[in-house]
């Protein structure tokens, strides 16, 4: 989540508070769907979260 952030911070010359550098030791996926049936629209959406500091 917090990679292409990072990267733009980095192009730009700007810094990243502290405070949300520890939001790079987390992997966040996100999906989402739409699908229309009979009954209408479904919306469906997923978020998977995992730390992977040591």
């Amino acid at each position: 989540m917090m990679t292409p952030v990072v990267v733009a911070s980095e192009i730009t010359g700007e810094s990243i508070p502290e405070e949300m550098m520890f939001l790079s030791e987390y992997n966040t996926r996100m999906s989402m769907g739409l699908d229309v049936n009979e009954q209408g629209i479904i919306l469906k959406s997923s978020i998977n979260n995992s730390h992977t500091a040591d």
